[in-house]
């Protein structure tokens, strides 16, 4: 007797809806509302910014391999590269010379990158490759954290903090002027990018 109460009880239990294509679009449209507009915005503006701050690097510090020159009283990179010659990355790195950017050689590009103010070229190259890579550590140290974030606050607040942290760590990245500082900045910029990422869909998930 009891085992038949304990089927009846599974069998009076929800039951799902099979809806055709059609009737899911009627229902959300039907039950649209402003705040699900804001959500489904907001998520799709999160989602928009994320790839131009993690790839900063590649258009903010490009290294002009094709865009240099030989200085006029540079005798020692004159006698080893004619006029004539393409500026390219294989003339200049690809040598035991060991050119210096202002003694031998100079920039002849118009376009600004924090590469040639800070002498990332040739055997120094790296280290423009590791401000891209410090993005990926904050975003590392954002998804352990943004757990207990979400726990305490709600994945609402959660994603809005992340994304105010991440556009102030990107703004102040436009004033650095040091290559240290930088790395800090793209720490927390990762950092708040993959709370405001990871709260941002939970947040859509559970409206």
């Amino acid at each position: 007797m009891g085992f038949d109460s304990e089927s009846d009880k599974l069998q009076d239990g929800p039951t799902m809806e099979h809806l055709k294509i059609e009737e899911v679009v009627d229902r959300i449209v039907t039950k649209t509302s402003p705040n699900l507009i804001v959500v489904f915005l907001s998520a799709a503006l999160f989602g928009l910014v994320a790839a131009p701050q993690t790839y900063i690097p590649v258009f903010t510090g490009f290294i002009p391999y094709s865009e240099w020159e030989c200085l006029p009283n540079s005798t020692r990179c004159i006698s080893h590269f004619s006029t004539f010659e393409k500026a390219s990355i294989k003339a200049l790195c690809d040598n035991d010379f060991n050119f210096k950017d202002g003694i031998d050689f100079k920039w002849t590009t118009e376009r600004t990158s924090f590469a040639v103010d800070w002498g990332f070229y040739c055997s120094t190259e790296s280290k423009q490759k590791m401000v891209s890579s410090f993005f990926f550590i904050g975003g590392f140290i954002g998804l352990l954290c943004a757990t207990n974030l979400f726990d305490k606050i709600g994945r609402k607040k959660g994603a809005l903090i992340g994304g105010i942290i991440s556009v102030i760590a990107t703004l102040a990245g436009t004033f650095v002027n040091s290559y240290g500082v930088m790395l800090v900045v793209r720490i927390v910029q990762g950092f708040g990018r993959m709370i405001c990422w990871t709260g941002s869909y939970c947040w859509i998930l559970e409206f």
